[in-house]
């Protein structure tokens, strides 16, 4: 119902409480956001796994492309 979290809110909660600096796990939380009408807690989580990648040494954002969709970006490693 409205306003309880889904199970997979509390799957990907508890993912980024014991890795919080994994990107795919922000994404995947973003994108489930999208899916639940919640854009701009999305995007923050989209914004978040961004400035990770991009701080990365070992992966290199090539396009970043952000939408209600989700946020997908290539990564080369």
């Amino acid at each position: 119902s409205m306003g309880q979290p889904t199970l997979a809110e509390k799957q990907l909660e508890a993912a980024i409480q014991a890795n919080p600096r994994d990107v795919r796990t922000l994404n995947a939380y973003g994108v489930m956001l999208d899916m639940l009408g919640r854009h701009g807690e999305a995007q923050a989580r989209y914004r978040e796994a961004i400035a990770l990648a991009m701080g990365m040494e070992d992966y290199k954002v090539c396009a970043v492309d952000v939408t209600w969709t989700g946020m997908l970006f290539t990564i080369k490693k």
